[in-house]
Formats: C-alpha cells, sequence, structure tokens
C-alpha cells in the first residue's frame, strides 16, 4: 500500500525493517552507547533493590537495618511513597544505612504514560521540580519515571519525561520497567482507528511483504486478532506464496483453537531469499461457525507497510494486516523503547504460576530482552519472584535461586525484588516480609543469594553474553539447543542445562552453567573441547578465581550444583568458545 502515513503504528509495522537495522546499527558503533552512564557508575559490587517496602511513615531505623541485611544496596520503595516529603523520609533513613533511593513522583501516573496525547504542564514541570528538591542528597540514586507503560503510543512521552531529567540531572538515573511477553496482553497500547476482516472459507486473507536483505529463513509471522471467535473445530491455515499470484507455495502454518493468542503466531521452516517479495493469505479451513475476525488491519488508506499491501479474496485493498515476520508485537515493544537509549532495559516477567513448573514464556521474554539490551549496548535488569498473588505460587528456595541464575545466564547485570514486604491487597501473599512484616524464610534465601551475587558482581558486570544455549530431553520454547560441536558439552545431553558463554571486557572467556532443574540437585560433568590448559570457578565466597577439579588430560570438569545454582568458570585468554 503506498497512500499516505499518519498513524503511529506504523512503528509496530516497521519491525520487519527494524530489527534487522537495530542490528545493523549496533555492529556499526552507530546507536550511541552509555558506557560511562550513571549506571555503570553505581559504587556498588552489583545493583540489588527490593520494590515495595513499608510505607514511609513505619520506616525505622531497624526496618531499614534489616534492609540493609538482605545485602541490597538501593530501593524503589512504592507502596504510598510519591510525594517530595515520604521520599525524603525514605531517603533520610536510607542514606544513613547507605542506601540509596529511587524517587518516584506521583506526577507520573501510569495514565500519562498511556496516552499518545500531549504531556500537560504539570507533568512537563516534574523533573526540574524533583532534580531542585533533591540536590545535593547522597541517598538518591535517580527518578523512577513508570512501571509497565503500555505499548508504542506512550513510549515517546516516556522518553521526553526522561530527556527533561537528563537535561537538569545528567548524573543521575531515570527508570523506566517494561513488562513481560503475555499472550493475551496488548504490548501495542493501540485500540483505535483501527478495522478489520474476517477470515471464511470463501475470504481468505493476505498481504504481500519483503524480506530483510540478509533474511534466509522465515520461522513465525505474527498477527493480530480476535482468539475469543474461534470454536472448537475451527481452523486457520497461513500459506507463505511466492506472490500474490500463487505460483509457488514455500511452506504453510495451521492454527488450532488451542494455540490462539490475541496476538497470533503462524509457525514455519520456510526457506527464503533476501530483499524479496513474499506474500501469506490466511485460509479458513471450515468448521464451527466458518467464520474468525477481527483480524485486524488498517483503516482505508492508511498505509502501515509501505512495502506490501493487504488482500481480501485476493483483491489488494487500501490498507495493511496487523502482522511480524521473524519477530512479535513483544519485541517490537522492548525495541521502541529501547531506541530511545535508556539508562538500563529493565524488564518483569514472574515465572512461577500455581501449577508445577513455570510459565510458558519465561524463556521468551529472556530471549527478547538479552537480543535487544545487546543490540542496543544497554545493560540489562531484572526483576525477582519473592512473593504469591491470584496467579502465581510463592516460590521456594529452590526456585528463587532458580530465577537469579537463570537471569544471570541471560547477562541480567541488574535485580529488584518484587516484593519486599507483602502488599495490602487481595491476592498478595508472603513476601520476603510476611502481611505482619515479619520475615519469612525467603527473607534469608535472599540474603544468601544476594551475598553470592555481590561476590560474584565485579566479575558479572565486566562479561558481554556472547551466546546462551540449553540442554536436555526437551528444552523450553523460543530457547536454542547448544550445538554439538559447541566447546562445552554435558556427559549426558538429556540433562537440563543453560550453558552461556560470555567475553570478559579484558577479551577472556567465560562460561556459566546453571542447573535449570529446581526441584533437584545434581552433579554434572562437562568436556571442553581443545582441552583448555585450567578452567577456575569465580568464588561465591570472596569473589576470587579457584581451583576446580578440571583434568586436562580429558578435558573433563564435574561439578556440584543445588536445586536452579548456577556457577561460573574462567577459561584462558584466547580460548574459542565456538
Amino acid at each position: 500500500m503506498k497512500k499516505n502515513t499518519s498513524m503511529l503504528l506504523i512503528a509496530a509495522l516497521a519491525a520487519t525493517f527494524l530489527f534487522a537495522q537495530n542490528e545493523s546499527e549496533a555492529k556499526n558503533g552507530s546507536i550511541p552507547p552509555r558506557p560511562n552512564g550513571p549506571v555503570q557508575k553505581m559504587d556498588v559490587p552489583f545493583p540489588i533493590g527490593v520494590f515495595w517496602i513499608q510505607p514511609a511513615g513505619e520506616i525505622t531505623d531497624a526496618s531499614m537495618e534489616d534492609i540493609k541485611n538482605m545485602n541490597v544496596n538501593f530501593l524503589v520503595p512504592h507502596n504510598g511513597t510519591n510525594s517530595f516529603s515520604t521520599n525524603d523520609r525514605v531517603m533520610d533513613f536510607a542514606e544513613a544505612h547507605d542506601l540509596k533511593v529511587m524517587a518516584f513522583d506521583e506526577r507520573f501516573n501510569y495514565q500519562f504514560t498511556n496516552k499518545s496525547e500531549p504531556l500537560s504542564a504539570e507533568v512537563l514541570a516534574a523533573p526540574q521540580d524533583n532534580v531542585d528538591h533533591y540536590n545535593g542528597r547522597p541517598g538518591l540514586l535517580g527518578y523512577n519515571i513508570v512501571d509497565e507503560p503500555t505499548g508504542y503510543e506512550s513510549i515517546d512521552n516516556v522518553a521526553q519525561v526522561q530527556d527533561l531529567f537528563r537535561a537538569h540531572d545528567p548524573d543521575h538515573m531515570t527508570f523506566v520497567n517494561l513488562n513481560g511477553y503475555w499472550d493475551n496482553y496488548n504490548h501495542t497500547g493501540y485500540s483505535k482507528d483501527v478495522s478489520g476482516e474476517f477470515a471464511t472459507p470463501n475470504s481468505p486473507l493476505g498481504q504481500s511483504f519483503r524480506t530483510m536483505p540478509d533474511e534466509k529463513k522465515i520461522t513465525s509471522i505474527q498477527v493480530w486478532l480476535d482468539y475469543n471467535q474461534f470454536k472448537d473445530d475451527e481452523k486457520l491455515t497461513m500459506n507463505i506464496w511466492d506472490s500474490p499470484q500463487k505460483k509457488k507455495l514455500i511452506d504453510s502454518s495451521t492454527l488450532t483453537p488451542e494455540s490462539a493468542r490475541l496476538f497470533t503466531t503462524f509457525n514455519f521452516d520456510a526457506k527464503v531469499k533476501g530483499n524479496t517479495d513474499y506474500y501469506w493469505e490466511i485460509v479458513h479451513e471450515g468448521g464451527g461457525d466458518n467464520s474468525v475476525g477481527w483480524i485486524i488491519r488498517s483503516k482505508d488508506g492508511e498505509n502501515w507497510y509501505p512495502q506490501g499491501t493487504g488482500y481480501v479474496k485476493g483483491t489488494p485493498i487500501n490498507s495493511d494486516f496487523f502482522f511480524f515476520v521473524n519477530s512479535s508485537f513483544y519485541e517490537n515493544y522492548v525495541s521502541q523503547w529501547a531506541s530511545k537509549n535508556p539508562d538500563m532495559l529493565s524488564f518483569d516477567y514472574y515465572p512461577f504460576g500455581h501449577n508445577s513448573g513455570i510459565y510458558e514464556h519465561t524463556y521468551r521474554t529472556l530471549e527478547i530482552v538479552r537480543r535487544q539490551s545487546l543490540k542496543h549496548n544497554l545493560d540489562l535488569w531484572s526483576y525477582m519472584q519473592s512473593v504469591g498473588t491470584e496467579s502465581m505460587r510463592v516460590p521456594n528456595e529452590g526456585e528463587m535461586r532458580y530465577n537469579l541464575y537463570t537471569n544471570l545466564a541471560y547477562g541480567v547485570k541488574g535485580i529488584i525484588y518484587f516484593t519486599y514486604g507483602t502488599p495490602q491487597i487481595p491476592g498478595f501473599q508472603d513476601g520476603l516480609l510476611n502481611s505482619n512484616g515479619e520475615k519469612t524464610n525467603k527473607y534469608y534465601y535472599a540474603q544468601q543469594n544476594n551475598a553470592e551475587l555481590l561476590q560474584l558482581g565485579g566479575t558479572l558486570k565486566q562479561l558481554t553474553s556472547l551466546a546462551v544455549y540449553h540442554t536436555g530431553s526437551t528444552i523450553p520454547a523460543a530457547t536454542n539447543r547448544l550445538p554439538a560441536k559447541s566447546a562445552v558439552q554435558p556427559a549426558d545431553s538429556n540433562e537440563p542445562y543453560i550453558i552461556s558463554y560470555f567475553e570478559h571486557q579484558n577479551g577472556d572467556p567465560y562460561v556459566m552453567i546453571v542447573n535449570r532443574d529446581f526441584d533437584h540437585a545434581r552433579v554434572g560433568t562437562f568436556t571442553l573441547k581443545h582441552k583448555p590448559k585450567w578452567i577456575k570457578e569465580i568464588s561465591k565466597v570472596n569473589g576470587t578465581a579457584i581451583d576446580t577439579n578440571y583434568d586436562k588430560k580429558t578435558g573433563q570438569l564435574t561439578l556440584s550444583f543445588k536445586q536452579g545454582e548456577g556457577i561460573l568458570l574462567k577459561l584462558p585468554a584466547g580460548y574459542d568458545l565456538d
């Protein structure tokens, strides 16, 4: 479609261009890094924070000392701490205990970031007011702008506030935290000025599109539809053709009601050529009421995808469908914010639901945020689950350890516990403190995990993630299986490990191995090709490189893991991890 462009949503559909562009820019160094920004200048071994402490009026020296003794170094207070007076009180106690505060202003409420309208004068004045008020306070870590902004339309507004803070105070960080990947959550934040079509047996829906210059394969195409329209026996099939004339079928994927989502993904294994036009078409296979819709498209005359056009019944329309090739609505949401050059890329995704195991998009979220943090040269921060809710179980010791080390294996360089206290909100139960303000077992689990992290942190902060692989009889969705020729191999490939490769800023290779089983401890033996001369473990007691039981004659190393534990290894300079 080649007509006028007037919608913010074109940024979403530009994903088929955006991600490759970002990757290219990162390689060429044109995305401005912030290697000496406020995050990197934090004078701590590793950033460890807590969210939702006691209300400001209930803070005492003893309660702040408890936070400090959990090996924490900063606070995201929340829980009504949203004014100068409440932040000042929290900061008074924090400063006395060598802690820092991410200050939040009540003027930065959820509504102002969820709209595309210009920001109010009150909001625009708030950054200068905050900087003037907290000027000179040693307890100020930075400014907490918003938690979980809802999508593309709000990101420009958030960035505007971020830039105002930076103009007035470049020495303190600004903080924005993104949501994780959820199937039926509209991260686009877009809910108006759209149209749509119903797929029926007599009305196939299609879209022409162009691959990226280096694209060799199509593994997924995601569309936006009303999944509630599916009946039990209805199916949609998406076919990829060489053109709208459909002379050559490239691949097909069929969607059932069980797999339908708000942003529905059709999975493929289609070999394609770069910078080449193709055509996808959705065909209703019959059943139910013979109709599934809406499948979202732009309003007539709106150009969401300049290098293609939508089709209904094989006839081009003056519109484009909402779709992503080899990407997703969520990754574009993350990329949109990452492109604003924040001080760090922070996200939350809580893996432990009430059923056993983890939520299905735990690793999909980690893969996406890791990829985007690397492309934009940003430190990656993550929230740790330490509370139960109506939809989340209370994590145990192994699960909390697993949550931490899994995130570290994906390159996370800062963590925040959700939550410290237990919110007085229906459904919340047993944070690090219970509803009576008493320490739970999880307080001590976190305290031990943090103690280890403070020892590992000096090394972890200097590492860049190179690759993350999984082993096991099955591996989690969206992850990559350890290649057979990779440098580190478990003796039993059916055992569930994460094997992550890193490069130190001095060029030295590092490996982290995580026991992906949070219910059972295990002993694993690993073989390293090329048989390096030595392998050291970074000690969780003092942070030094210590000897292991590595046998350089056999190239084998045996490691003992607690439930969910990770072990960080240092290898000789020049060792090839490929």
